[in-house]
Parts: structure tokens; sequence; C-alpha cells
């Protein structure tokens, strides 16, 4: 059992089930990398205030700290989860999430 495994208490069951789904797809397991594919993530920005400070306090969590555009800076971090999900699936990576 891999360390990362025994520290995410990531059942074996699973992973085999994981790489068995992964192994069966022309292009890994890309169930997460196909539906990041189809959002229109500029349509849902395109929902947010016009007034960059009004949509900064609408998301909360120190958005009105971001320096350069709020709609700039979702878009760059959505691009890269997206791409790190296609590159993943790409490569047949197992992904697995937590937090305590």
């Amino acid at each position: 059992m891999a360390v990362t495994q025994q520290l995410a208490r990531i059942p074996a069951e699973y992973l085999a089930a994981r790489r068995r789904s992964a192994d069966t797809s022309p292009n890994g397991d890309p169930r997460v990398s196909d539906l990041l594919g189809r959002i229109d993530f500029p349509a849902i920005l395109a929902t947010l205030p016009a007034d960059e400070a009004e949509a900064a306090s609408l998301i909360g969590h120190g958005a009105e700290g971001i320096v350069g555009g709020l709609r700039m800076y979702l878009i760059q971090h959505f691009d890269a989860l997206r791409e790190f999900y296609r590159a993943a699936a790409q490569r047949r990576l197992i992904l697995a999430v937590w937090w305590d």
C-alpha cells in the first residue's frame, strides 16, 4: 500500500476500481475532465455584477484583494484546473481529493 494511500485512507478496492475504469477508457478516466470541459465559464462570469468591487463582495473570501482583475484571475485559475484534470486523464493518473 502506497504511503499516500495510507495517509488518505483510500481503500485499495476503490483504487483498483478506478484503475480498471481508466484501463477501459481510451483517455484514462476523463469524467471530471469532460465535465469541466463542458462548463461555459465566461457565461458564468457574465452573471456577476459588472462592477469589480460589487462582484468581489458577492464572491467574498478575500476576492476584493485580487490584483489585476477578478474575472481574469478566475478564468486563469479555472483554465489551469481544467488543464490539470485533462492532463491527468491523458496520463491515466488517479486523483484523490480529501480535506479535514
